[in-house]
């Protein structure tokens, strides 16, 4: 499945309308399944961000797990960042005075991940994965993904200049659209496109970056069944009742693969596995270390209380310890 702009957005105002002010309960990032769980009292958020999926399906309430993270807050509100591929949720503590929690879902083709980061600034505080190119370090503010580059953001655009990008021969016409133009993707721009006319090209596409005339749909590109907002002109598909059932219909006719996932888990044990074991040999160093700062401490302090049995000059000195063992110290 593939996300865009648009369809994060819709998704997320199908989120908002079926869950804002809810009360949650707990909330487990699943780093062996990458997975996302959020329990509400009334509903179980599940995002399934393992390869191959990416779906984000509501369940019905359900107890929390026992690794859940306890999470008394309500959700105040669910967004998509303006032109990415990410959807925010924010939650509001009803006790305690710790900052309030915001679950980030980053939807980005080969680049899924889950952020939970905490009060106005975003400070992450766990993370489903760290990338190389975007590791999110835990205690800093996140940011979106747009807001990292030094590239020119795109831009909602009239029609004349439409006109202008328009008219670039095919292909350079896609190329300069998707660099440019706000909320086009490699799923839509076929359709927005489909028109000779450019007047009625920028109808399409003004309708797809205002989120309006909505009209879910599963559509069957090449590329697999996909939940879109709206149907695509040459894509096949059908009416959903919402995107969220969408998603849901897919995951239950694709159940995950049992060995497909013991196979992960046991490659996040194998490396938790190493990790510890990189630990405990750190500590035994640490406590080698601190053994001979311990020998040294005790043969500085027996050399103090000796100092009128030592010799001025000597070398090595044989004395007697506080326990009546002889030793040689040099």
């Amino acid at each position: 499945m593939i996300w865009d702009p648009c369809l994060a957005r819709a998704v997320a105002a199908e989120l908002g309308e079926r869950l804002t002010g809810s009360r949650a309960r707990a909330l487990w990032l699943r780093r062996e399944a990458m997975e996302v769980l959020v329990w509400f009292r009334d509903a179980t958020l599940g995002v399934d961000l393992s390869p191959g999926r990416g779906q984000v399906v509501l369940g019905a309430p359900a107890e929390p797990d026992s690794e859940a993270e306890p999470l008394p807050a309500v959700l105040a509100g669910v967004e998509a960042v303006p032109d990415e591929r990410v959807i925010v949720m924010r939650f509001r503590r009803v006790r305690g005075r710790k900052p309030h929690p915001v679950l980030i879902l980053e939807l980005a083709t080969n680049r899924w991940n889950a952020i939970l980061a905490d009060g106005p600034q975003q400070r992450v505080r766990k993370r489903l994965r760290a990338f190389r190119t975007r590791p999110l370090p835990v205690g800093q503010p996140w940011k979106a993904p747009g807001d990292e580059g030094s590239g020119r953001k795109r831009e909602l655009v009239d029609p004349g200049r439409w006109r202008e990008l328009v008219g670039a021969a095919d292909p350079e016409a896609r190329s300069a659209l998707l660099r440019a133009v706000a909320y086009l993707s490699g799923l839509n721009i076929g359709h927005v496109l489909n028109r000779g006319s450019p007047e009625e090209s920028f109808r399409r596409w003004r309708t797809m970056a205002e989120g309006t005339e909505v009209r879910p749909h599963l559509l069957h590109p090449p590329s697999g069944p996909q939940p879109y907002p709206w149907p695509l002109e040459g894509v096949e598909g059908e009416p959903l009742a919402s995107l969220l059932e969408g998603m849901r219909v897919l995951r239950e006719a694709d159940p995950a693969d049992p060995e497909a996932e013991r196979g992960q888990v046991a490659r996040r044990l194998a490396a938790e596995a190493r990790r510890l074991l990189r630990k405990i040999a750190n500590l035994r160093r640490q406590l080698e270390k601190a053994g001979q700062a311990q020998q040294l401490r005790e043969e500085a302090a027996l050399v103090l209380s000796s100092l009128h049995l030592i010799e001025r000059g000597a070398g090595q000195v044989t004395l007697a310890d506080f326990d009546g063992v002889e030793r040689t110290l040099v």
